[in-house]
């Protein structure tokens, strides 16, 4: 009996040790070191920085046709280096996605991929973008591309990133609803209290989900479904981040697509 005690006794602490919490972004994986999206998170600092310290930076790379009709080709790429509306804010929440949804794509796809769903994403969100926003700016409709390929490479193969994910929802649900609001609701603290409740319940929702059936394809095709349906939802507002949205996903679908290894048979 002493000997049956001893051992339960050495057991015990390796059993607390299993039991212990993971840290909270361990999820996030860091390895391979993100090159990619260092040098994006990089030169788009050194861009917010140069257009606060001088607006006139702003005004020579954002978007502008008459300047672009004059020669100044640079302004096809130089709007991802600057942000229109509220920079800093804009910056901030891209640098975030970036740290969130590009590193993980990053590593799932590789660098190859990856850059071609970020030039997919920016460059269908500046050809429509002179159309519909033609003196605007910013890096989130590359960030778009990125989602894309998450969304899809999550509910091809069950490999579900929880705060990725969380951040893509409530990204695309605060656009979606931003164009809503800006047209409907008049007030504007009204509006802000609304999509709180919402990317509340939303979020929330997604992570009971998550808890419940993590090995499943439920949580992701919930997060596809609901950026597929903010994407239309900012086609139909005439809002550039919805083509890039909906750009990511057809190009992510093209990269991931494989022919069936059985061909259907003749009858």
């Amino acid at each position: 009996m002493k000997q049956k005690k001893e051992t339960n006794q050495a057991i015990t602490p390796d059993i607390t040790l299993k039991q212990e919490k993971k840290p909270l972004f361990y999820h996030i994986n860091w390895r391979p070191f993100p090159l990619l999206v260092s040098a994006v998170v990089l030169i788009t600092t050194l861009g917010i920085l140069l257009q606060i310290l001088n607006p006139a930076v702003f005004l020579a790379l954002r978007r502008d046709p008459t300047a672009l009709s004059r020669g100044e080709w640079w302004r096809v790429i130089t709007p991802l280096l600057v942000n229109d509306g509220s920079p800093i804010f804009h910056f901030a929440l891209d640098t975030v996605g970036f740290l969130l949804v590009g590193t993980v794509t990053e590593r799932l796809f590789g660098a190859v991929r990856w850059l071609l769903l970020f030039f997919a994403g920016a460059a269908a969100g500046t050809i429509v973008g002179y159309l519909w926003d033609p003196y605007g700016a910013g890096t989130s409709i590359a960030l778009c591309g990125l989602i894309g390929g998450l969304v899809i490479w999550q509910i091809r193969t069950r490999d579900f990133h929880l705060f990725s994910s969380l951040y893509v929802f409530g990204l695309t649900l605060v656009l979606a609803c931003e164009a809503i609001i800006a047209v409907w609701v008049s007030n504007t603290l009204v509006g802000i209290l609304i999509l709180a409740i919402i990317c509340c319940v939303g979020g929330n929702l997604l992570w009971r989900l998550h808890k419940r059936q993590p090995a499943t394809r439920l949580s992701a095709s919930f997060v596809g479904g609901s950026v597929l349906l903010c994407s239309l939802v900012l086609l139909a507002m005439r809002d550039i981040h919805g083509v890039a949205l909906l750009t990511g996903l057809m190009s992510a679908t093209l990269i991931l697509w494989r022919p069936s290894k059985h061909p259907a048979t003749v009858r």
